[in-house]
């Protein structure tokens, strides 16, 4: 039985500039979300850009930024300045590739407080649909460092980028299982992974608290710039999702 969302989904937008921000706030995005395209799947910003959109986009009412990889993070030692700025961002994306070795769940977490302390609702952990792929842990076990970090959100994604979409990797119903295991943990999920109209169509009533997009509104691939054209057809088509008719028919 399909479900009506009691809150209906909200459209997040990835911008990789402070110019691509504007663009997307002159649209009404629900959510504005910044990372670096050319870094992978969720690069984290540079600290010019993350200072930058922060100014513009200060009173923003929902911001996010990626952080990169907890591996890289890890590893580097020049990665202080980014992220010490990307705190000046309310929401933090942080992805977990190359970090599961059929590990306790405790010591992955324990591994992302060792980096972020403190981090409370700040930290949102990323679950890669493909995570077999990138050695990733699995999406169940994202969901219970979700809940043991106290973070607002998971965000399910895919690590691959290469035009295959989050539906090759997962199946609906499954999203909507861990959607309802979250949500009974008081952890609400975002979806994104290379997602068209069409695959945001199948999944609007998963129970999903956003949409993640950011390809489906460049010139060409995700790398490239944001189309404003193409960032004002989706927010009115998520706004004709929205209105009462649409709801009453899914």
């Amino acid at each position: 039985m399909e479900k009506s969302p009691s809150v209906l989904p909200q459209l997040l937008v990835s911008v990789k500039s402070a110019a691509e921000a504007k663009l997307a706030q002159s649209a009404g995005v629900d959510w504005i979300d910044l990372k670096n395209p050319e870094a992978g799947p969720l690069g984290r910003p540079d600290l010019g850009t993350l200072s930058a959109t922060i100014e513009t986009l200060c009173d923003w009412p929902k911001l996010s930024v990626a952080l990169g990889e907890l591996s890289e993070i890890e590893s580097s030692r020049t990665a202080q300045p980014e992220l010490e700025m990307a705190r000046r961002f309310p929401i933090a994306k942080l992805a977990l590739a190359e970090t599961w070795t059929e590990q306790a769940t405790g010591d992955l977490v324990a591994r992302i407080q060792n980096c972020f302390p403190h981090s409370e609702d700040w930290l949102v952990p990323v679950a890669y649909g493909d995570w077999q792929l990138c050695a990733a842990p699995p999406i169940s076990s994202v969901v219970k460092i979700a809940q043991e970090l106290s973070s607002r959100y998971v965000l399910i994604d895919t690590y691959t980028k290469d035009g295959r979409n989050l539906l090759d990797f997962v199946e609906r119903s499954n999203l909507t299982h861990w959607i309802d295991v979250a949500g009974d943990k008081g952890v609400e999920v975002v979806l994104a992974g290379s997602l068209r109209m069409r695959h945001v169509e199948q999944l609007w009533d998963t129970g999903a608290a956003a949409f993640g997009i950011r390809g489906a509104v460049c010139n060409g691939r995700r790398t490239g710039d944001v189309n404003l054209e193409k960032i004002l057809h989706w927010t009115k088509w998520i706004q004709d999702r929205r209105s009462p008719n649409s709801v009453a028919q899914i």
